[in-house]
């Protein structure tokens, strides 16, 4: 019985998308045979159906012919059909559909073969012709699009228009864009314009770069650049201003020739003509202001009645609400610096923030109770603090015991007792709470460096990381990092549970979930990949690279493990190296590697005991690897028989074999090469004495021919004289 083999070219739709569809599809395949040669420059007969699930709703059979290179054409829709089927009739619209082909390759009706595949794209012009398409777009909504032939717009350099009621309503062109009724219709020579909205920038004539959402947004902008609105009237009066920007319901509404102002919120910066450098953010924020500049308002009825202050910052409801002329002030909170008109250089942020302070200058506190018992010396000094926070920065009750400066608190109590650390960082939640004379720490996340009093130089990154510590010069990120440390010293954890356990061991790095997680007292470990040594305690200089490299080992001193789950033979032996796991099928090197081997690294030197009789006994193999996808044949040897022969030719304390803690064998292969060199010598040693004992035959040989010939003279002369 003879096989072919079928390889679907091509299904093409030979006409336009929009012109008369044809009832029929091209279709290509390539004919073998059995042998897989080619079928050419023979007639096939060939039945093909067109599918709906199961369902046939297309049969035709047609007797085409191969090319010299075995590839049969032909156009499906053209064959012989059974009566009650046309190509025609077919309802695109109503897929998924299928095409089967059966195949007799001696051009007959037996088909042999039969094949069916997934039309996965509907030819749109067959689509279109069944399921209602036509050559516009219907307004009630179009299907089988192409996107890369169908669109909505223009096919020359002329800009697309939109009308209402005949009146302009949108333009995309080139340079400028415009969608609302009468949106931007005073354009002369404006460029990269872009106006959304009823009324929007339709004054606008030579302005650009402008942008406008909104209705009667920039209404009278003329020649102002760059600058943005975004809502109902804003920026309404801007004729020449730039660079400002206007986010809410009449913001910045009054603002004429102001620039690089910026106000998000309804009526926010209302009121500004001429001020610069504004920014405002939040409901009737800086309403009032008419020409101050460089102010920033978050929040409403922020900075409300300032109109001439200059660079002042309000954060919160009400923040600096009756602030006039007051310049350089920072309110951050509800109604903070409510009060201050004329004030200058503040700066409060939350209730009783900095509520001890007297001269204390440079001093940022924001939060409930921040910096609450911040030193009240009467003679100016420079703190340089940061609280961010409830009671962040506290310090101790006795307000002059708390001298330490250049600290940064950013979290609920955090560094709560500090007293004279200086240069300490905390981020979270009751981070470097007991600290008091610490110096240099940076501790974020909840509880982070918690119990650090004295220790310096640390940092701390995540929940209660480096918790217990005392030490110094450790570095931890990740959820209870280094947690249990404490005076373990330059320490590195980096991930979930990393050296978690590690209480007085120094100079580990670790990095990933659960790294060194048990380590205790161990010292100068290296595991990189989460679970990576997971389970050493108290061993030293062991180097782990991979996920849960190295896992195995506890005890064990100055091993290497480097890939996915490597795991070296003994988990408290100690100077070993393993690379890659069991899965590996794989390993190679640019290079030969190179094996120690002077002299000075070696005792007891003697020669091999295991040379021909050795070799002559093993039993090599070949095999493949059972993790081997592809069955890749090597050869080799069974560890077990090697390990019997060994052992059988005396060699019972040998390298070459060597078994795990989970029983498994590994040969060292490189071992064999004595014994394999030292029979080689032996088998010479052999060879040379049978040359020996074959040039003694063969001169012997050469004796014996020589006598025979004079055997056969003689004898010849004989026969000569006998006939005479």
């Amino acid at each position: 019985m003879r096989k072919i083999y079928t390889i679907l070219a091509a299904i093409l739709l030979t006409s336009s998308v929009f012109a008369q569809a044809p009832q029929k599809m091209s279709y290509q395949a390539v004919i073998r045979n059995a042998g897989n040669s080619l079928v050419t420059n023979h007639s096939v007969g060939m039945k093909i159906s067109i599918l709906q699930g199961t369902t046939p709703v297309y049969i035709e059979t047609q007797t085409p012919s191969t090319n010299s290179n075995g590839l049969v054409s032909l156009e499906i829709g053209t064959g012989i059909s059974p009566s009650g089927f046309t190509f025609s009739g077919i309802n695109w619209a109503n897929g998924p559909y299928f095409i089967k082909t059966e195949t007799d390759p001696s051009g007959g009706t037996n088909y042999t073969i039969a094949g069916t595949s997934e039309l996965l794209s509907v030819p749109f012009a067959l689509f279109a012709a069944n399921s209602g398409g036509n050559n516009g777009w219907s307004i009630t909504g179009n299907t089988g699009t192409n996107s890369t032939t169908n669109f909505i717009g223009t096919t020359d350099d002329n800009d697309l228009v939109f009308k209402r009621n005949g009146a302009l309503a949108g333009k995309i062109g080139i340079l400028n864009l415009s969608f609302g009724w009468n949106a931007f219709i005073s354009n002369t020579s404006g460029a990269f314009n872009t106006a959304i909205g009823n009324n929007s920038l339709l004054s606008n004539t030579i302005g650009t770069r402008n942008t406008a959402s909104g209705s009667h947004s920039l209404y009278n902008n003329l020649s102002g650049d760059d600058n943005t609105a975004n809502g109902v009237e804003t920026l309404f009066s801007n004729t020449t201003g730039s660079y400002n920007t206007a986010n809410g319901s009449s913001s910045l509404f009054s603002n004429t020739t102001g620039s690089e102002n910026a106000a998000n919120g309804f009526r926010s910066l209302y009121s500004n003509t001429t001020g610069n450098f504004n920014t405002a953010n939040g409901f009737l924020s800086l309403f009032s202001n008419t020409t101050g500049f460089m102010n920033t308002a978050n929040g409403p009825y922020v900075l409300y009645s300032n109109t001439t202050g200059f660079a002042n910052t309000a954060t919160g409801q009400q923040a600096l609400y009756s602030n006039t002329t007051g310049e350089r002030n920072t309110g951050y909170g509800i109604s903070a610096l409510i009060g201050n008109t004329t004030g200058k250089d503040n700066t409060a942020n939350g209730n009783q923030a900095l509520f001890s302070n007297v001269a204390g200058s440079n001093a940022t506190a924001i939060g409930t109770n921040a910096m609450y018992y911040s030193n009240n010396s009467s003679t100016e000094f420079t703190s340089q603090n940061v609280a961010v926070g409830f009671e962040a920065l506290r310090g101790s009750a006795d307000a002059s015991a708390n001298t330490g400066n250049s600290n940064t608190a950013l979290g609920y109590q955090t560094l709560l007792n500090n007293r004279t650390g200086n240069d300490n960082t905390a981020n979270g939640v009751q981070a470097l709470f007991s600290n008091t004379t610490g110096n240099s720490n940076s501790a974020n996340g909840r509880g982070a460096l918690f119990y650090n009093t004295t220790g310096e130089r640390n940092t701390a990154c995540g929940y209660q990381a480096l918790y217990s510590n005392n030490g110094s010069a450790n570095t931890a990120t990740g959820e209870k990092a280094l947690t249990a440390n404490t005076t373990g010293n330059l320490n590195t954890a980096n991930g979930r549970l990393a050296l978690s356990y590690n209480s007085t061991g120094g100079a580990n790095t670790a990095t990933g979930d659960e790294a060194l997680a048990l380590n205790t007292t161990g010292e100068g470990n290296t595991a990189n990949g989460a679970i990576a040594l997971l389970l050493n305690s108290t061993g030293n200089y062991n180097t782990a690279l991979g996920f849960t490299a190295g896992s195995n080992i506890t005890t064990g001193s100055n091993n290497i493990a480097i890939g996915n789950n490597s795991q070296v033979p003994y988990a408290v032996g100690n100077n070993q190296i393993r690379i890659g796991n069991t899965d590996i099928t794989y390993a190679g090197i640019q290079v030969a590697w190179t094996i120690t081997s002077d002299k000075r690294w070696k005792s007891d030197i003697k020669e091999s005991n295991l040379g021909l009789a050795f070799i002559s006994k093993l039993n090599p193999v070949s095999y493949y690897r059972n993790n081997d996808k592809n069955k890749k044949t090597e050869y080799g040897f069974i560890a077990q028989e090697l390990e019997e022969t060994l052992n059988n030719s005396g060699a019972t304390n040998s390298g070459i074999i060597s078994k795990d803690d989970a029983g498994m064998y590994s040969v060292r292969y490189n071992d064999l090469m004595a014994p394999m060199v030292k029979a080689i010598q032996e088998q010479q040693t052999i060879i040379e004495a049978e040359k020996v004992k074959i040039n003694s035959f063969e001169t012997k040989i050469s004796s014996l021919e020589a006598k025979n010939q004079l055997l056969e003279d003689r004898l010849r002369a004989i026969e000569e004289k006998i006939k005479l």
